[in-house]
């Protein structure tokens, strides 16, 4: 016998308080907070962050990327981070009004993260790490 679905969310993979995991970019160590001397640098390139109170963010002996504001931001960010795998703990189901697909709310992170993000092991979610450094590694080789 079946039952009849009372909610497109019953079709959901994961539920409520379902512990799953996803990848993740993340910075070893926090961002300083800025005095309010330090406020202008805010509205300055972003290489005067790292070059001031953001110094110890930078773990190379090599000079920060002469590239525009938002390039820098993404190559650095990129450069200061590692890729985590992480514990994702559903905290709530929605869908996507725009492509239908299933969306998960982590409370811990605030965030919202598609169900093809999310894996069921820590395996899974190790696997799409290490094909995610391949692909930085071939971008690295680029010409």
């Amino acid at each position: 016998m079946t039952s009849k679905i009372s909610s497109i969310l019953e079709l959901a993979r994961y539920k409520t308080n379902e512990l799953v995991y996803c990848v993740s970019l993340s910075c070893s160590h926090p961002l300083p907070d800025l005095t309010e001397e330090e406020a202008w640098l805010t509205d300055a390139h972003p290489k005067e962050l790292f070059s001031g109170p953001f110094k110890k963010l930078w773990p190379f002996y090599a000079k920060l990327p002469r590239v525009a504001h938002y390039d820098f931001d993404i190559i650095v960010n990129l450069l200061i981070s590692k890729l985590l795998v992480e514990e994702f703990v559903v905290g709530s189901v929605m869908r996507s009004d725009y492509t239908g697909e299933f969306l998960y709310y982590n409370e811990e992170d605030d965030d919202w993260i598609p169900e093809k993000c999310l894996f069921d092991t820590t395996a899974a979610a190790l696997r799409e790490r290490t094909r995610i450094l391949r692909l930085v590694q071939q971008w690295a080789k680029c010409d």
